[in-house]
């Protein structure tokens, strides 16, 4: 770049001007770059580059007219140190020319319809906003072009910006299915299918989904109130307050297993939505729950035993203080999220169980105890069972002070007996043949 002339002239270099132009081409093509320089020793180089942007991953490079994912997010998009479609020159056979991105002060500009992008806009996936849609993509940066050899090296950063258009694609669309929509609390597994499908209906393997807790009702639709009731598993793992992420398979599926081991007998709404996708598909599980009845009455929803036979004899199961209108003169036992009726001797044989005959005697009890000790009339069918909590019998008391009351049998310890000199009057739990 070095040129001098010698003499006493008119000084052809002073006040000369040295430009260098710079031209924006439309689309990622050629941008010329121009500056001007006090040096008088030459030109400084010339040339064109063409910058680029580049994806979250920080190596895939964008390209004019591609379609981007729909779960990128613009703000982790990159302006590339590499320009590429260089043409670099220099007027006086300078030698080694570079171009040279400040990187510092290259911001990437996003507009849609000519509008920018807002901040919120900026920090969600692209298809949350913009799925099926173009976006302009310009990436501006100061560009140095240098030479090794002559002087000046450098004509000083340049501006140049070169435009893109982009595609946003379109989330697919999530299906759910259930091989059953309920199970028991204890040991019940619901195997849920979910489908990720492109906008023609073919498969989309590696479709990243996002499944949560839409929350839990009890059988009257309450969505509290109720006690003990644990995460529901999503292949083992608690689905807690957050999201857990999933990942289509080749087929565009993925089979997760539902469990609720710790539930209370509630219905669950599950909640699975695409990275990206603003509309999330949902499916309903139900986990019924031993220690409630299945009847429309029932505060949870449950599969109790309806009757148990032992040696020979035939127990219904005792009522939901709902199930039957009381007179007065009954009382509400709450055990297990169910509030229970308990009936004096004159209910029980009456409305209750119809007739003396149809209660049973303390013998069948105690032989129904036999046969499920020690609190497992609940354990194996779910009936109500606590300590110094009876069920009626027809058997009345032949001596002693309390003759012409009846006993009563509990069915955590097997004990018999009654309560006290009115004990007729008092509220226990009723089972009828």
């Amino acid at each position: 770049m070095s040129k001098t002339k010698t003499g006493t002239g008119r000084g052809w270099l002073r006040g000369m001007v040295l430009t260098v132009t710079m031209v924006l081409v439309a689309g990622p093509t050629l941008a010329v770059l121009s500056d001007s320089t006090d040096r008088i020793h030459g030109t400084p180089p010339t040339g064109t580059v063409t910058l680029q942007a580049l994806h979250p991953d920080g190596t895939t490079v964008v390209a004019n007219n591609a379609a981007l994912g729909w779960a990128l997010v613009p703000n982790q998009f990159s302006v590339s140190p590499t320009v590429v479609n260089q043409t670099l020159s220099d007027a006086d056979g300078d030698t080694g020319l570079s171009a040279i991105t400040d990187l510092s002060s290259a911001p990437l500009n996003w507009t849609h319809n000519g509008t920018p992008l807002t901040p919120a806009q900026l920090a969600a996936p692209l298809g949350s906003n913009f799925a099926g849609q173009a976006l302009a993509l310009v990436v501006n940066a100061p560009v140095t072009l240098s030479s090794v050899t002559g002087l000046p090296t450098t004509a000083g950063p340049l501006p140049v910006t070169t435009p893109y258009t982009v595609n946003v694609d379109v989330p697919p669309l999530l299906s759910v299915e259930l091989d059953n929509d309920s199970a028991f609390v204890e040991g019940g597994v619901i195997n849920m299918t979910i489908t990720a499908r492109d906008t023609s209906g073919n498969p989309a393997p590696g479709t990243n989904i996002n499944v949560g807790n839409g929350g839990s009702i009890d059988r009257q639709g309450n969505s509290s109130g109720w006690t003990n009731n644990g995460f529901l598993l999503l292949d083992g793992t608690p689905l807690s307050s957050g999201l857990m992420p999933f990942t289509t398979g080749a087929n565009g599926q993925v089979v997760v297993a539902v469990t609720h081991p710790g539930g209370a007998g509630v219905k669950t709404t599950i909640v699975v939505v695409a990275a990206g996708n603003p509309t999330p598909a949902s499916a309903d599980v139900t986990f019924s729950i031993l220690t409630s009845p299945d009847t429309p009455l029932a505060r949870m929803f449950g599969h109790m035993s309806e009757t148990i036979t032992a040696n020979g004899v035939t127990f219904k199961r005792p009522n939901l203080d709902a199930e039957m209108a009381s007179d007065g003169d009954d009382s509400a036992y709450p055990l297990s999220n169910e509030i229970w009726g308990r009936y004096n001797y004159a209910s029980a044989i009456g409305r209750v169980c119809g007739s003396e005959s149809n209660l049973p005697t303390v013998t069948e009890l105690l032989d129904l105890y036999a046969v499920y000790p020690s609190d497992s009339l609940a354990a194996v069918h779910g009936w109500p069972t606590t300590v110094f909590v009876f069920y009626r019998s027809s058997t009345v008391v032949t001596e002693g002070d309390f003759v012409g009351n009846h006993l009563g049998v509990e069915f955590s310890y097997g004990n018999y007996g009654h309560n006290g000199p009115n004990s007729d009057m008092a509220n226990n739990f009723v089972m009828c043949h």
